[in-house]
């Protein structure tokens, strides 16, 4: 599953419209994004946890 693909079942379930649900998704995404480079976790119950992990160069 895609972005889009998110985008369109939102769409789908809540009667909204593609534009509607895309501003959604983006924003969800990029506040996700903004909390992260704070160096602060985000935790959604239910779903997982996120931080930022320093990894060594390939």
């Amino acid at each position: 599953m895609v972005k889009v693909d998110i985008v369109r079942k939102l769409q789908r379930q809540e009667g909204l419209l593609f534009g509607e649900s895309e501003a959604i998704i983006n924003t969800l995404i990029e506040i996700v994004k903004e909390t992260l480079e704070s160096g602060e976790e985000v935790l959604i119950i239910g779903f997982g946890k996120f931080d930022l992990r320093d990894k060594c160069k390939r």
